[in-house]
């Protein structure tokens, strides 16, 4: 017998019960320690596309605008480029060999504005194209004056083919 009164063989036992047991358990957590880290990987997986989905779903920007200019009207540089910074992407200018071209391009809807000068080297004239694209045109439109600003300019605005007042 022990201390406690209990016999020598039933504390040893028991010890070698809890050693089992501690022993089964260590064996479980083993058997299902890959499966855990499958799981653990794909769900920070799925974590981080849905986190850079929608964070790149909340700030859609075009790569390029579509935009034209009449061949014998000289479009300042200094216009364009401004008008790239301020509406964060890049204007994609094709020139058109006459105002009749650029006004059949802009009737086609294939460009959202048409840049020509006013007849002086410090005027721009920007024709924006509600009916390509109303929220691109209303871009244009808004960025169009800090543009010219920048770019020490006279800036005229229109409207070809304006959409109708029921439309959104």
């Amino acid at each position: 017998m022990n201390e406690g009164g209990v016999p020598a063989h039933t504390a040893a036992t028991r010890r070698n019960r809890a050693v089992r047991a501690s022993r089964r358990v260590a064996s479980a957590s083993r058997r299902y320690l890959p499966a855990l880290v499958i799981i653990l990987l794909v769900s920070l997986a799925a974590g981080l596309f849905a986190g850079s989905y929608s964070h790149s779903l909340a700030r859609p920007t075009p790569g390029s605008l579509a935009a034209g200019t009449v061949a014998d009207e000289a479009v300042p540089p200094g216009f364009v480029s401004q008008l790239d910074r301020q509406i964060g992407t890049r204007l994609s200018l094709e020139t058109y060999p006459s105002p009749y071209a650029a006004e059949q391009v802009i009737d086609t809807q294939r460009v959202f504005a048409v840049i020509s000068d006013e007849g002086s080297p410090r005027a721009v004239v920007l024709e924006v194209v509600p009916a390509a694209g109303a929220s691109i045109a209303r871009l244009l439109s808004g960025a169009a004056p800090a543009a010219a600003r920048s770019a020490h300019m006279s800036l005229t605005v229109r409207q070809s083919h304006p959409l109708q007042p029921t439309d959104p």
